[in-house]
C-alpha cells in the first residue's frame, strides 16, 4: 500500500489530470500527480527518452530492466519486462539481467552499455574504463541519451520505492 495516498483525477490540477488521462490507471503518474508541473515534466522526458531518442530501443530496454533489477524495484521491472519484449528482447537476455553479465548472453555491445550502466549505478561517474568504450561505440548525442536515460530510471525507482507504489494488476 502507497505510503502517501494517490491522487484522484476527479479532484486533481489540470496538469495533473492531463497527465493520468495520458496514462490511465498506472500508480505512478497517480503519485507523480501531486506535484503537477514537476510530474508531467518527468513524464514527458521519459516519453522523450522513450519515443524520440536514438538510443536503440532493446539497449535501453536492458538498462532499465538493469536498473530496476539492481534497485529491487518490482513495479519497473514488471513495467519494463512487458516492453522489452515488445520491443524484442529475449527472456534470456531479460533474466541474465539479475545476474552476472559477463556471463549472460549478451552482445559486446550490450555489455559496454550494461557495464557503464552498472558504473554509473554504484559511483554516479564513469570511469574511464568504462565511459570510453561506450563513447567509442556511440555518437555523443547516444551517449547524452544513455546517461539521461540512467539517471531517469534511478530516479523512477526511488520514486516507486520511497512511496510504496502499487503494482498495476
Amino acid at each position: 500500500m502507497a505510503r502517501i495516498p494517490y491522487v484522484d483525477t476527479e479532484t486533481a490540477h489540470w496538469l495533473a489530470r492531463d497527465m493520468m488521462l495520458r496514462r490511465p490507471g498506472r500508480n505512478l503518474h497517480r503519485m507523480l500527480a501531486h506535484a503537477p508541473r514537476v510530474g508531467d515534466a518527468f513524464t514527458r522526458m521519459a516519453d522523450a527518452l522513450r519515443w524520440e531518442g536514438s538510443l536503440d530501443p532493446v539497449l535501453r530496454e536492458l538498462v532499465m530492466l538493469r536498473i530496476g533489477m539492481t534497485l529491487k524495484s518490482e513495479y519497473e521491472v514488471r513495467a519494463h519486462t512487458i516492453i522489452a519484449r515488445r520491443v524484442g528482447v529475449p527472456d534470456d537476455k531479460i533474466a541474465g539481467l539479475a545476474g552476472d553479465i559477463e556471463a549472460g548472453p549478451y552482445s559486446e555491445r550490450e555489455r559496454v552499455v550494461l557495464r557503464f550502466t552498472d558504473d554509473l549505478i554504484v559511483n554516479v561517474r564513469a570511469s574511464d574504463a568504462t565511459f570510453q568504450p561506450a563513447a567509442a561505440m556511440f555518437s555523443p548525442g547516444e551517449m547524452v541519451e544513455l546517461v539521461l536515460s540512467i539517471g531517469m530510471y534511478l530516479t523512477a525507482c526511488r520514486v516507486l520505492e520511497t512511496f510504496d507504489i502499487d503494482l498495476q494488476q
